[in-house]
Formats: C-alpha cells, sequence, structure tokens
C-alpha cells in the first residue's frame, strides 16, 4: 500500500475505488451513495483542521483531494448523507432531511519513494 495513491497519479479515481471497495459490506447494508471524502496533507498534524464545510442541507462542501507526499500528516474524512427514518420528525428537530454521518482518519504517509 505505500505510496499507492500517489503512484497511481495522486487522482481520487484510485481513492474512491479503494473506499468504495473497502465499505461494501455496509453499502448492502445502508446506501452509501452519494458519498464524499475530504482529503488533506500537511507537514505537522496541528496544521490539519477537522472541520467540515457544510451546505444548508448538510452535505459536504469545498471538498479536495490533497493526498500529500513522504512523511507527511493526512487527514480523509469521509461522510454519507442519510435521509431521516422518519422525516416529519427529523425536519421537526432539525430543519433539514437528514444527516451527515461522517468518519475520520488521521496517519503520517509511509516514507515511500
Amino acid at each position: 500500500m505505500l505510496g499507492r495513491v500517489q503512484s497511481a497519479g495522486g487522482t481520487p479515481a484510485p481513492f474512491r475505488k479503494l473506499l468504495i471497495d473497502d465499505i461494501a459490506p455496509v453499502a448492502q447494508v445502508i446506501d452509501c451513495e452519494p458519498l464524499d471524502y475530504d482529503v488533506r496533507a500537511a507537514d505537522s498534524f496541528a496544521e490539519l483542521s477537522t472541520t467540515l464545510a457544510t451546505d444548508g442541507s448538510g452535505r459536504m462542501i469545498d471538498t479536495v483531494f490533497q493526498p500529500g507526499t513522504r512523511k507527511q500528516a493526512v487527514l480523509v474524512q469521509v461522510g454519507c448523507y442519510r435521509p431521516w427514518g422518519f422525516p416529519a420528525i427529523g425536519r421537526m428537530l432539525t430543519g433539514r432531511d437528514g444527516m451527515l454521518l461522517t468518519s475520520s482518519v488521521a496517519f503520517r504517509n509511509e516514507p515511500y519513494r
């Protein structure tokens, strides 16, 4: 896995395929489309922000794909917008038609070549 995304050109397509393949068991139970993700790299973990920008409906916006280079700190945030099971109650409580389920992971890139 060392440098796999970077060696594939650093584009989102290989990352998205790995992500979709990885969540396949969950996707059989929960429809995860559309799936949003934000990948940001920095020289240190302190430089990474966990704040997610969302639009009025709660979907992720202003996402980027920066997988970084060797030894950089990387934050990956994945979001799946899900409609409420009981829409009327959800709208009454939150004013939205659903919720954004998110998962985040931070790591340091390996010193691949």
